[in-house]
């Protein structure tokens, strides 16, 4: 057989091989893009009806924060903070069982205050809060901020179960009111600022510090996200 006509038939088994390659590829596309239309469909469809669906997701991003938090307040416990959190969640909601607002300390006046007019009112009970999570940590100035989310499930006044994800805000504070001393800190020996809430020594005179006995964290804002 003359090598012209090899050559032709190599071409077109590789012609026939890429076209096939191609094709699988394009089928490929199809299906995938189809399985994401129905898993983005399934995802946008409201979490209710008689049977509980499974818990929101949670953006989780302790693994990254947590050293950042441990390294301004080392004391940080993380298990109680969460258990903290998983409280508060409920008293969102129960509070709008109960028609009025059941957080008390702890929380920021301000915040109690925009809460009393936007309390949930679809809520009749069974609030459960499967699991929480850290996903912000802010440093700003000598302001420190987590936020948390919640995971929550509880009956509407329909009969259903519903599942929410809330986000919770929290602020480092000496005093359950925020805004009247959260910008003073300063070294008890020197009088100097102190770049960092949690510090354990004075930058500008060395003298070892301890954490005010009033120093917590208070919830200054809660809502649906």
């Amino acid at each position: 057989m003359p090598t012209w006509s090899i050559v032709l038939i190599a071409l077109g088994a590789l012609g026939i091989l890429f076209g096939g390659y191609m094709l699988v590829r394009r089928i490929g596309f199809f299906v995938n893009g189809f399985v994401r239309g129905l898993m983005s469909q399934f995802a946008a469809m409201p979490l209710s009806g008689t049977e509980p669906a499974g818990p929101r997701s949670l953006s989780s991003l302790e693994s990254v924060l947590l050293p950042q938090v441990r390294r301004d307040f080392p004391e940080y416990n993380s298990a109680l903070i969460a258990e903290r959190v998983k409280s508060d969640a409920k008293t969102y909601y129960e509070s709008g069982v109960q028609g009025r607002v059941l957080y008390g300390e702890g929380t920021s006046e301000t915040f109690r205050q925009s809460f009393s007019g936007a309390l949930p009112s679809d809520v009749r009970g069974s609030i459960t809060v499967h699991k929480v999570a850290l996903c912000g940590y802010d440093r700003v100035s000598q302001d420190r901020m987590l936020t948390y989310q919640a995971a929550v499930q509880y009956t509407d006044t329909a009969g259903e179960i519903l599942q929410r994800r809330l986000v919770l805000k929290y602020l480092a504070a000496f005093s359950d009111n925020p805004a009247q001393d959260m910008h003073t800190f300063n070294c008890p020996n020197c009088g100097a600022p102190l770049p960092i809430i949690g510090s354990k020594v004075c930058r500008y005179c060395g003298s070892a510090l301890k954490t005010p006995a009033g120093l917590g964290w208070v919830l200054v804002d809660a809502r649906e996200g």
